[in-house]
């Protein structure tokens, strides 16, 4: 179940990174803790991605997990030092996870190659809206660390 979620965090990380560079020295991080409630309750297991384009040539990105309480510690690439200086676009997603079914036996007489194709798709647990660089959801990382909440709503 755990994996849905990692594997939705590590492609909200690979899309957002492809092309973007981790930051280097000329862009230093500050440590950034992001908390999300949805419907004044902790939004736990949602991935957050943090996008800055604002004070680059290109994008760098930071990513986190809410734990139990809703928290999340955002990372660049170089894991647990914060998000570059800037103005942030920020994504939260969190999907509903699914058992895999056993993988067919292609060599039995009940095989149906269609049938892989039933499986439901994850379903967002939080309004839609929230999940793309649209979403209105901003962050301004400066020079001292940053704490941000983020109440969603329907």
């Amino acid at each position: 179940m755990k994996s849905l979620s990692y594997a939705s965090l590590c492609l909200s990380a690979l899309v957002l990174v492809s092309g973007c560079g981790g930051p280097s020295a000329e862009f230093p991080t500050v440590p950034v803790s992001i908390t999300v409630t949805y419907k004044g309750s902790p939004l736990e297991g949602a991935n957050i991605s943090m996008v800055n384009n604002t004070t680059h040539s290109k994008p760098v990105v930071a990513i986190g997990r809410t734990d139990a309480q809703g928290v999340a510690k955002m990372s660049t690439p170089n894991s647990g030092d914060g998000a570059v200086k800037g103005i942030h676009l920020v994504t939260i997603n969190k999907y509903s996870t699914t058992e895999t079914a056993p993988a067919a036996d292609i060599e039995s007489d009940d095989y149906d190659p269609d049938s892989a194709s039933n499986v439901a798709a994850p379903k967002s647990l939080i309004p839609v809206k929230y999940t793309s660089l649209n979403s209105g959801l901003t962050i301004e990382v400066g020079d001292t660390a940053v704490t941000k909440t983020f109440d969603l709503e329907d």
